[in-house]
């Protein structure tokens, strides 16, 4: 088994590992579901490591990629942030996730304190597996779709639009800028479907909602992060799925990881 830092060739693998790793139904909500998300990789990989903020760990098998683990650097909280860790079913249960996050650390020149993760609350098996490689949760965050009733138009305005639509056909994603009367709004475009936003700040606002349909009103209303509180009755909401956000000390993985190869005290995924 060869273990690497991932590199342009690799795109296409991961990314079909990485979405096979996930139900349909979830993917669609993220960027793994969009149809450029290969030519986003390559492009990330094409960065040097030394100005990345993100740096991808593949496992390797008879040049087949068996894991994959993604991280994102959050140079001013000091994180070291695992978006993805997938292992290929038939390698799973053979201590290949802990040995390839154990490379990972090993080999990342990112200076971090700790390694921060989400994970789907009904996944227990991945849950249990954290824990044991000393892991605690933090705080939860909710998968919400919005169907928010009609509104009268108001006053606002998109910034960054040419910008976005560049990268939203280039990769099919993207984000732009809304400003009304009341503030000022980063939007998601993720795929052909959904808005996506990380604050519920937006639905108080009828003038943003009325711009935002009158964009696009065959886009969905994904919100991912906090409950969605004190929303108009009239607003559809459905609460369909919930995340664990989970962090570890780098020096306690470190050792966690250390007892995997000495024991079986921690399974595999």
């Amino acid at each position: 088994m060869l273990f690497r830092r991932a590199n342009v060739s690799d795109a296409k693998a991961i990314a079909d590992l990485i979405k096979e790793s996930f139900s349909d139904y979830h993917v669609q909500k993220m960027i793994y579901g969009c149809n450029g998300i290969v030519k986003y990789l390559e492009d990330q990989l094409l960065i040097s490591d030394e100005v990345n903020d993100a740096s991808t760990f593949i496992a390797e098998l008879n040049d087949d990629i068996c894991a994959v683990a993604q991280f994102k650097r959050d140079l001013k909280n000091k994180i070291f942030y695992l978006n993805y860790i997938c292992t290929e079913k038939s390698f799973r249960r053979q201590k290949l996730g802990p040995r390839l996050i154990k490379f990972s650390l090993e080999n990342e020149s990112f200076s971090f304190d700790s390694v921060v993760l989400d994970v789907f609350e009904n996944n227990t098996p991945a849950i249990n597996w954290y824990i044991g490689l000393g892991f605690n949760k933090n705080a939860e965050k909710l998968w919400t779709l919005v169907e928010p009733a009609d509104h009268e138009e108001g006053c606002g305005y998109l910034s960054g639009l040419p910008q976005s639509n560049i990268c939203y056909r280039e990769y099919g994603f993207s984000q732009l800028s809304l400003t009304t009367n009341a503030g000022t709004y980063s939007i998601g475009l993720l795929g052909e479907k959904y808005y996506r936003f990380s604050s519920g700040s937006v639905f108080k606002d009828p003038a943003a909602i009325a711009l935002l349909k009158k964009f696009d009103n065959r886009r969905e209303f994904l919100l991912i992060g906090e409950k969605l509180i004190d929303a108009p009755d009239n607003y559809k909401i459905n609460e369909f799925a919930k995340t664990l956000n989970m962090s570890v000390k780098k020096e306690i993985l470190q050792k966690k990881l250390d007892m995997v190869f000495l024991n079986d005290l921690v399974g595999d995924i």
